[in-house]
């Protein structure tokens, strides 16, 4: 069967997959010996980290701190690390779906 193809398509006219590189997804280390999980986002993203403190304040997280260069907020159980380029650091597990899954539910990034 014939498939549609665009010329100016960047996947299917020029065969350039990247999205299928796990280098360019969001990526995760768990640092040895630290208990915590670095979440890394590709993309050059900024985070308004002040608006970002003022969301988590509203999702019921009271200890909240926030600088130009990090916002660190923390739960019962986790701490969370977040700098202006979406780069997260997850404290209190060494599972990275679960520091995933709380970027994901904090950060929304």
């Amino acid at each position: 069967f014939e498939v549609m193809r665009r010329e100016d398509c960047e996947t299917c006219g020029q065969g350039n997959y990247e999205f299928l590189n796990a280098e360019v997804g969001t990526r995760t280390a768990t640092l040895c010996g630290r208990n915590a999980v670095q979440i890394s986002v590709p993309g050059g993203q900024r985070l308004d980290l002040e608006a970002l403190a003022a969301g988590l304040h509203r999702s019921g997280i009271d200890d909240v701190a926030v600088n130009p260069y990090l916002l660190r907020a923390r739960t019962d159980t986790f701490e969370i690390t977040v700098f202006p380029d979406a780069r997260a650091i997850i404290k209190g597990t060494e599972d990275e779906s679960v520091a995933r899954s709380l970027y994901a539910k904090y950060i929304g990034a």
